[in-house]
């Protein structure tokens, strides 16, 4: 049988076939081979095909089996998509059930470009309430980005991250540019191997725009504990990105005037986040105005979660409410603002 220019990958009850398309779409299965073979299979592929659609299952050695996959095509002129099996069932099942060629065949249109699947799995698995979290995930799929080279696809994975992690799109784009510059001092046996990059090209841990003004007010608190105290009462859980900033307003709300006095020694998170905000204290211009500022800002977050929330639950009236009052939150914004600056 003449090899078509694309080739199709399946997991089939724990192992794969490489199986080619004809010109109408229809899957034969050609050969079976182990799911730790699959990298073999693709580099052996890359002579004959243009792309490959991996359809493989979504449990943990699926998704391994893809990522070798995209480390072997690293280099070649081979373009690889995944089809991801809906979860519990295999593409046997699926083609021996009625109508299940059909399927099968709509399941392997909807493919999509492996860059964006490696990128949706790690954001998909990110606590992006925790700050390490986050940098850990910026740190996984900037090498997945550098590989992708400049271009509307990686722009709008680079959006996606941006988003997901609430990061700018520029801190985003100089961790990837950083992955790029660390990949290409590789050698390319080592580039191909998936090694993640050094710590130096990953970058400090990374704060989000909301974590940042949470600990400028905080630290504007601790320099002017007179002014500091009426933003504290204000406060509340839904205007703060984490429990251990949450512990953090609730020990300055009864310990202002000395924050590090007393600590509970068992919580190493709010030891090191009290230590950082007494040292950034002096640091901080602690004014009614700048405090009013970043206070606005952590209730426009507030808001704007809630809005998200609203619409994802239908509730259009509720939604349309928070909106108008977060309209008037930027008037009065864009005012203090002014009177700041």
């Amino acid at each position: 049988m003449e090899i078509d220019r694309r080739a199709f990958i399946a997991s089939i009850g724990g192992a794969a076939a490489v199986a080619a398309m004809d010109h109408e779409a229809k899957a034969e299965a050609l050969e079976h081979y182990m799911e730790d073979q699959l990298d073999e299979q693709v580099a052996a592929l890359s002579g004959i095909v243009e792309e490959v659609v991996l359809a493989l299952d979504a449990d943990s050695a699926g998704q391994e089996a893809m990522l070798r996959a995209q480390r072997v095509a690293a280099g070649r002129r081979l373009r690889i998509r995944v089809a991801l099996m809906p979860e519990g069932e295999d593409p046997a099942d699926m083609l021996a059930a009625g109508g299940g060629a059909e399927r099968f065949r709509e399941l392997t249109a909807s493919a999509v470009d492996l860059p964006a699947f490696q990128v949706g799995l790690v954001l998909g698995r990110t606590d992006v309430s925790s700050a390490v979290a986050r940098d850990g995930a910026l740190g996984e799929v900037a090498p997945v980005l550098a590989q992708m080279g400049e271009g509307a696809a990686r722009d709008e994975q680079v959006r996606r991250v941006s988003e997901r992690l609430d990061l700018e799109p520029s801190m985003v784009i100089g961790r990837v540019e950083a992955a790029a510059r660390v990949a290409a001092a590789k050698p390319p046996e080592a580039a191909r191997s998936g090694e993640m990059p050094p710590a130096e090209a990953r970058g400090p841990v990374t704060l989000t725009s909301r974590e940042r003004r949470e600990r400028a007010l905080l630290a504007m608190c601790i320099a002017d504990p007179k002014e500091g105290r009426e933003y504290l009462g204000r406060l509340t859980r839904d205007h703060v990105s984490s429990a251990t900033v949450a512990r953090a307003v609730e020990w300055l709300g009864d310990h202002l005037e000395e924050p590090m006095e007393g600590l509970p020694r068992e919580d190493a998170e709010l030891h090191a986040l009290m230590t950082e905000l007494v040292l950034a204290g002096p640091r901080e211009p602690a004014s009614a105005e700048a405090m009013e500022v970043n206070y606005l800002q952590l209730e426009q977050r507030r808001l704007e979660d809630r809005i998200g929330e609203a619409g994802e639950s239908g509730d259009a009236q509720r939604r349309a409410e928070l909106s108008r009052e977060r309209a008037k939150l930027v008037e009065r914004l864009a005012r203090t603002e002014r009177m700041a600056s």
